[in-house]
């Protein structure tokens, strides 16, 4: 279930529009709103898109909606509310509530949730339903206002929408070895253009016979 007003459908002749593949996404709150962080890797390097003031929502069946409205009204939990072109799986018309913050949004779930009210679709994170509704699963055209920032590109007032673009991705993995006390002992570290042990401890006088492994003097734990 999910309800998208709209990305951009046409370009703008004053913007630079780029493609890029989604690495991870983030969400949480600034202030009394949302941040949402996209990383990308593009032709051009990483790219960091920015979109802030995206409203978390959860869907009420129509019946009981009048109850939900007024069990957050009396919580002092700040809500709009918009009656919606969905169902759920009863075929039951949905209302969407709408919320500034993250945590407005999972305070009004656990509230409901109590008074055994559905909260529909309260466990989709904020980065999740932002991308599924745009039909985003790796490929993005996007454009916006671009800072350069030391190793990568942060974009603001971002537009943007799904895009075929793909690309190679260099990979690397990790292996973290741990005394049961959570005392760290090595990790170690395998991709295409390394291979190497970090191991804690002093250095061993015959250390030039394993040049895979670095030997580091901390206290570092899991």
């Amino acid at each position: 279930m999910g309800y998208n007003p709209g990305v951009f459908s046409k370009p703008e002749a004053n913007l630079q529009y780029h493609e890029g593949f989604l690495i991870s996404r983030h969400s949480r709150d600034i202030g009394d709103q949302t941040e949402i962080t996209l990383w990308l890797q593009t032709a051009d390097g990483p790219a960091k898109l920015i979109i802030t003031g995206e409203k978390p929502v959860f869907f009420v069946n129509e019946p009981q909606s009048n109850e939900a409205a007024s069990l957050l009204a009396s919580a002092s939990i700040s809500f709009t509310q918009r009656t919606l072109p969905l169902t759920d799986f009863a075929h039951r018309n949905v209302v969407g509530f709408y919320f500034d913050t993250i945590q407005a949004a999972n305070r009004a779930s656990r509230l409901l949730q109590v008074e055994e009210v559905d909260a529909l679709e309260s466990d989709v994170r904020l980065a999740d339903r932002y991308l599924m509704e745009r039909f985003i699963c790796g490929g993005i055209t996007f454009a916006g206002n671009v800072t350069r920032k030391q190793g990568f590109s942060e974009f603001r007032n971002v537009k943007l929408k799904a895009s075929e673009y793909s690309t190679m991705l260099s990979r690397v993995s990790l292996d973290i070895e741990c005394s049961e006390k959570g005392v760290l002992y090595s990790i170690g570290l395998d991709s295409l253009m390394d291979s190497r042990v970090i191991m804690v401890g002093e250095t061993p006088v015959d250390a030039a016979k394993y040049p895979w492994i670095q030997w580091l003097t901390v206290n570092w734990r899991c």
